[in-house]
């Protein structure tokens, strides 16, 4: 219905911005979105553009910020670099590009601030390198459970996770942090092998009967005791 309500042209702009921002439907936000791109586009009302990029739903930015930069607007959409959405930062990066911007250096830089965007930790990670990793490791500690999370991702996607350094997360408040130190101590576990009877006694709760020989680790996953 929604289709044909648009081939008709029975919505105007405004009415498509309101259903981009507030329907409840992801399919319509993103129709009426490009709709409303579309339009801003061909009659150069950038400030719509604007708008729709700073919208609560992902989806609508990056359809926003696609607009923004093929109206010329390459700087509004960089303006999108630490943005929480994968895909938002996706365009972004290639608009500062196209600027002579060196996104891997604003990352670095904003990673390294006092209080980093969880987009720009997400971002450094994207773009960066092990050699980056300095700048993650003191988020390991960060106050914010979110920045912890995405640290410990970004040191996994890094490839440079430090077990002893992640190891004490697994007993983290959050959840969510539990669960990323899980993944990524994943594939540097190795099964224990069991020699002889007796209950592990490196981890409060491991149900592993066998030697250990190094660190015994009940990952939140799976409950399983691992070498490392």
């Amino acid at each position: 219905m929604f289709d044909i309500v648009l081939a008709e042209g029975w919505l105007r702009l405004p009415d498509l911005v309101t259903c981009a921002e507030t329907d409840s439907d992801v399919g319509i936000r993103v129709r009426a979105a490009d709709a409303a791109c579309r339009e801003a586009v061909w009659t150069r009302q950038h400030d719509i553009l604007r708008r729709l990029a700073r919208s609560v739903r992902a989806e609508v930015r990056v359809v926003a910020l696609t607009g923004l930069v093929r109206a010329g607007q390459d700087r509004d959409a960089v303006a999108c670099l630490d943005d929480d959405a994968p895909l938002v930062r996706a365009v972004a990066r290639d608009a500062a590009r196209r600027l002579g911007i060196d996104v891997r250096e604003h990352y670095r830089a904003a990673a390294g601030a006092g209080e980093p965007a969880l987009g720009a930790i997400a971002g450094l990670a994207e773009t960066g390198s092990a050699a980056d990793a300095p700048l993650l490791r003191p988020l390991l500690t960060h106050s914010q459970s979110r920045v912890r999370a995405q640290a410990v991702r970004g040191l996994r996607l890094l490839e440079a996770v430090v077990v002893h350094e992640v190891l004490p997360l697994l007993r983290d408040p959050s959840p969510a942090v539990v669960r990323e130190v899980a993944t990524a101590l994943r594939p540097l576990t190795v099964p224990c092998r069991q020699t002889f009877r007796g209950r592990c006694s490196a981890t409060p709760g491991c149900s592993c009967v066998g030697p250990v020989t190094a660190s015994c680790v009940t990952t939140a996953s799976t409950s399983s005791c691992a070498l490392l």
